[in-house]
């Protein structure tokens, strides 16, 4: 059975998903400009106080490990810069913003701890790839949205989702090679799709379309081969996850061995711990 998606509709499953806050939207707007005043970013964040609020509870938190208690927004700013508290209202925002139900059966908490997890793991291994702080924040925040595209299409096609799960799972396929076949589209472009409804910068945007699998013209990023890694080891940490092999060549252009890392479950463990916070703030 085909039962192909049309563009247009696509488009309008998207944009029914909530807008970010304006207040969001002017963060991300003022911290593109290089020359942003940090008075002013303080003065748009103070005048949403649901978001000062939950800025504030993940920059306490131990996401951060930070040995004060911060207690204004201005504070934040000092401590963690300008381009983190952009990050931090992304991520609230982003996790806000995620539908809280669908018909698919499946657990809106499980699908944002599985987002948050692989974000977690992709931001330690843009480090490692020798990525700066603030350059791997924009790998935390695609990991987070990686997989948001699967959860539009179970919300609005939850019969065709568990059709495409059950034939990729018989036939021993992978899942976006049936969703090609039974909706003439993957969930990683509704994934990019959302990200750039969503204004996030245009490498992410790229990545989540194109880091599981890229047609010989595309060259792969960073950002995609750690954002598939980082899927990998996510799923390698739950036993009862069907197997993962890293694909051929991603060690390699990643510049370490992702199999010697699976002997660091801790490591990751407890990074992924720390992320939880955002669920908290959700």
């Amino acid at each position: 059975m085909v039962a192909t998606v049309e563009k247009e509709n696509l488009e309008r499953l998207v944009d029914e998903l909530p807008a970010f806050p304006q207040s969001v939207q002017l963060v991300l707007n003022m911290t593109s400009d290089a020359n942003c005043d940090p008075r002013e970013l303080v003065r748009v964040v103070e005048h949403d106080p649901v978001l000062t609020g939950r800025v504030l509870k993940v920059v306490n938190s131990a996401y951060f490990g930070l040995s004060t208690q911060i207690s204004s927004v201005k504070h934040a700013v000092v401590y963690i810069g300008l381009n983190t508290i952009k990050h931090l209202a992304l991520s609230i925002a982003a996790v806000g913003s995620l539908p809280k139900a669908n018909n698919d059966g499946v657990s809106t908490d499980s699908f944002l701890l599985d987002s948050l997890a692989v974000g977690a793991v992709a931001r330690i291994l843009a480090s490692r790839c020798g990525f700066t702080v603030r350059q791997s924040d924009d790998f935390f925040v695609a990991g987070l949205v990686h997989n948001i595209g699967e959860l539009v299409l179970s919300l609005n096609h939850p019969d065709l989702v568990r059709s495409v799960k059950q034939r990729a799972q018989t036939e021993s396929r992978p899942m976006f090679d049936v969703e090609k076949e039974i909706f003439a589209v993957t969930h990683f472009e509704v994934s990019s799709m959302v990200a750039h409804k969503w204004q996030m910068p245009e490498d992410i945007v790229h990545a989540l379309r194109y880091y599981r699998k890229s047609p010989p013209e595309v060259t792969r990023t960073p950002m995609m081969d750690c954002l598939l890694a980082a899927k990998i080891l996510v799923r390698s940490l739950d036993p009862m996850a069907p197997e993962m092999r890293f694909p051929t060549g991603l060690s390699q252009r990643l510049g370490f061995r992702l199999d010697q890392l699976l002997m660091e479950r801790q490591h990751f463990e407890t990074a992924i711990e720390k992320v939880k916070v955002f669920m908290e703030v959700a």
